[in-house]
């Protein structure tokens, strides 16, 4: 049950971060462009 919580956690944990990043990186270009396009 470890073995498998562990698997999950590699699995989902990376997926996690890059969904952030993703978001974070879309918010930011929204911000400028709303910054900017003012």
């Amino acid at each position: 049950m470890i073995f498998l919580r562990a698997i999950l956690w590699l699995v989902v944990a990376p997926v996690v971060l890059v969904v952030a990043g993703l978001v974070w990186l879309w918010l930011g270009h929204k911000l400028l462009a709303h910054m900017f396009g003012s």
